[in-house]
């Protein structure tokens, strides 16, 4: 699930994702360059 709003005087948009996985493997995905390359790659192909 996602949500996106836009804050009253309009200088910010803020966006929240639900990821349901643990905490650690999250952290892991974005930091391990090797598996944040892959989900970019997958995204455009």
């Amino acid at each position: 699930m996602a949500t996106i709003s836009v804050t009253p005087n309009q200088d910010a948009v803020v966006a929240e994702i639900f990821i349901v996985a643990p905490p650690e493997r999250v952290f892991q995905a974005i930091t391990d360059p090797k598996q944040a390359h892959r989900s970019r790659k997958d995204r455009h192909s």
